[in-house]
Parts: C-alpha cells; sequence; structure tokens
C-alpha cells in the first residue's frame, strides 16, 4: 500500500515490488547519474522549460496516441482501421510488457531517492525503469512508419 502522499518522501511504510538481483546493478546507474539529475533538474526550476516538459510529459501518457489512433481513420479512411487496431495491439502489449518490467526492475525515480532533485511534474507510477513513454513512442511510431511511412520526416534524402 503506498503512502497518502502518492510517491513523496513519508516515514510512512510502503509495501514494495518484488526485487531480483538485478537491483545492485540498477544501484550503481542511479549514483552515476545522480549528478547528472541533478544539472538537468535545475532546468525544472525555470517556469516555461518546466510547463513544456510537463505538457510534453502529459501528452506520451497516453493522450498524443490515442488522439493518433483517433485521427488515422479521419486522414486515411476505412483502410487506417486495420493499422489503428495494429497499434492498439501494440500500445496494450506495450502496457503489459512495461508492467512486468517495472515489477522487474524496481528502480525508483530520482526525485524519491534523492531529495536533492525536484519532481516537477507527478508520475503515473512510482518506478522510473524502464520509461513507459520510450516504450510507447518507439512502438507507435514503428507502427505509424510500417502503414504510414509519409507520417515519418525525410532523414538523409540527400544521401539517397
Amino acid at each position: 500500500m503506498l503512502s497518502a502522499s502518492l510517491y513523496g518522501r513519508t516515514s510512512e511504510p510502503v509495501s514494495r515490488m518484488k526485487a531480483t538481483g538485478l537491483n545492485a546493478f540498477m544501484a550503481r546507474v542511479d549514483a552515476a547519474e545522480y549528478g547528472l539529475c541533478r544539472r538537468l533538474n535545475r532546468g525544472a526550476s525555470f517556469a516555461l522549460p518546466r510547463r513544456i516538459f510537463q505538457i510534453a510529459s502529459r501528452l506520451g501518457d497516453g493522450v498524443i496516441w490515442y488522439v493518433l489512433l483517433l485521427a488515422l481513420p479521419l486522414l486515411y479512411g476505412a483502410s487506417a482501421l486495420r493499422a489503428a487496431g495494429a497499434m492498439a495491439l501494440t500500445g496494450a502489449l506495450g502496457v503489459l510488457i512495461y508492467a512486468l518490467l517495472k515489477r522487474t526492475f524496481v528502480r525508483e525515480r530520482p526525485f524519491i531517492t534523492h531529495a536533492s532533485i525536484d519532481r516537477a511534474a507527478a508520475p503515473l507510477d512510482r518506478y522510473s525503469f524502464p520509461s513507459g513513454h520510450t516504450l510507447h513512442a518507439v512502438s507507435f511510431t514503428w507502427q505509424a512508419a510500417a502503414h504510414f511511412p509519409e507520417l515519418l520526416w525525410e532523414i538523409g534524402r540527400a544521401h539517397v
């Protein structure tokens, strides 16, 4: 059971997910990135960058993917329904994989582990690895590119 402060620092008991042998490795990764996190977190003290990242984070929580799933049939007609279905299935599988990996790695977010790091936005869950934003961004982009290559920017066209 999580405390009422929702991921805040508290002295109340918090039940934890099952830990694995990877915890020692993840602790070393966490220690190595602490300085970088503190430097990057300084940007959260400025209102404009903080707001931009809050909006981007919220969109990455699923909003942008739901909009894309709804927009594809509007843009491409009935032929986009199959692609939207594949993307929805990919998203659902991504959530399952994400949840399994979060329970395996049990890596708390930097603002929980280090009091000097400010939480700029409320997270969806307690653990930071793997990134659900990255997992879904890659899987949805992959599916969108497979079905609608024109949605991608043309990178390196001069080299072809």
